[in-house]
């Protein structure tokens, strides 16, 4: 299943024949998170990752691609994954057609974090990494 601008398609084929055409042959942006105990980890940081790379790409953002938004959309696409599994990977996928940016979600099945209750040491340590350019921690396609 996936979330087209909203619009819940069972096959990538089933979408508009346009979005699909711009989908495979323009540039985008991705981001990947996990959801998992019925709530979306670090969603605040994703999305101000996503429209940090957005404004760095300088892709159109509507005003309507607010925070709760996006995560109604994310969770209507959740709700009509039946299962057991409450544990997903989310790909959100943003790219630009001629006049607006336009996403598509998709879910992946996966397991939940291993939670270990026995002590451990842990040494902590600080090590700056100096990046190449300013678009170098971004996730793209193309």
């Amino acid at each position: 299943m996936f979330n087209f601008d909203g619009t819940i398609v069972s096959k990538i084929i089933d979408a508009e024949p346009e979005l699909v055409d711009t989908l495979n042959c323009s540039f985008s942006i991705y981001e990947t998170l996990r959801f998992q105990k019925y709530k979306i980890l670090f969603w605040e940081n994703h999305y101000f990752r996503i429209l940090a790379s957005l404004r760095r790409f300088r892709f159109n953002i509507p005003k309507y691609f607010n925070p709760e938004y996006l995560e109604k959309e994310i969770n209507k696409l959740i709700k009509l994954e039946k299962g057991e599994n409450n544990n997903f990977l989310i790909r959100i996928q943003f790219f630009s057609t001629e006049s607006k940016t336009s996403f598509v979600i998709s879910l992946i099945p996966s397991e939940s974090f291993k939670t270990n209750n026995s002590q451990y040491l842990i040494d902590l340590y600080k090590e700056t990494l100096i990046t190449s350019g300013n678009f170098s921690n971004l996730s793209v396609t193309n």
